[in-house]
């Protein structure tokens, strides 16, 4: 079953915790940090002002560069996704909730800084410098987990909607999945991609991604995806917004050998 003729994600705008954890990167005091907000689950996080008016130009960029009603509307469960999905204000939308969008569940590390996690998962944090898409943080999942969710909620709108158009709000880890899927990246690709510090790189708040199936020059319909573009639509420097051909690469049986050949081999 083919996927849909076209599917836009959006990451949800800037919340609370991106605030709050944006402190913790810079290493900056939080002591500012209202006690309730450490007292909720993070599902519960709301927009900030920002937030909204990134999620406002995400949505006047949707209705200006991909017109007309989708197909199907999906957002996470999350209050920031449906915040967002909710000042997209895309016409005629109903929007289904799916909980399976959610973001990646980081468990202890929840709500924690990254002082208190150096401190109390040292040894985690060793693991996790070995492999950071296999690494499952404690009591919580790993990308690899949060990536079998994306895949049922992408195989259940291709077998219903394979010759539409979907639109989904969701999170930055499960774009990065979908990405990852689509562009046919192996795990070293991803790390390669998540290092590699360039802005126009990352799914920033409200970033846009468009993957179809058809031609951008001739519009006729292929059976897989095949082109891409992403869009930062309330900072187009940190997206292009360019359309991009996608290339599934199959290796022989000389070339995986070769690429396993940069993993040291220490006992016979």
């Amino acid at each position: 079953m083919p996927l849909p003729i076209d599917m836009i994600l959006v990451r949800h705008g800037e919340s609370e915790g991106n605030v709050v954890h944006g402190k913790d990167y810079r290493g900056e005091d939080r002591s500012d940090v209202p006690r309730e907000h450490g007292e909720r689950h993070t599902s519960d996080y709301r927009l900030t002002d920002k937030g909204i008016m990134q999620a406002k130009a995400a949505g006047e960029w949707i209705r200006k560069n991909i017109p007309g009603q989708f197909d199907k509307y999906v957002v996470s469960s999350y209050a920031r996704a449906r915040e967002t999905a909710g000042y997209l204000d895309l016409p005629g939308a109903g929007w289904e909730i799916d909980p399976y969008l959610a973001e990646r569940n980081s468990g202890d590390l929840m709500r924690i800084s990254r002082a208190e996690i150096a401190v109390k998962h040292e040894e985690n944090a060793a693991i996790r410098a070995l492999n950071a898409f296999y690494w499952n943080p404690p009591n919580g999942e790993s990308r690899l987990v949060a990536a079998l969710r994306w895949d049922r909620v992408i195989n259940s709108l291709a077998q219903r909607y394979s010759d539409g158009r979907v639109v989904i709000v969701a999170h930055g880890t499960i774009i990065e999945t979908a990405m990852m899927r689509r562009l046919h990246w192996t795990v070293e690709d991803f790390l390669a991609w998540k290092e590699d510090n360039d802005p126009r790189h990352e799914v920033h708040n409200c970033q846009v991604l468009h993957f179809t199936r058809k031609d951008p020059k001739t519009g006729q319909i292929n059976p897989s995806v095949r082109w891409w573009r992403t869009v930062c639509p309330w900072d187009l420097s940190k997206g292009e917004g360019e359309w991009q051909a996608i290339e599934k690469n199959l290796l022989s049986s000389k070339e995986l050998l070769q690429q396993v050949e940069k993993f040291p081999r220490y006992i016979a």
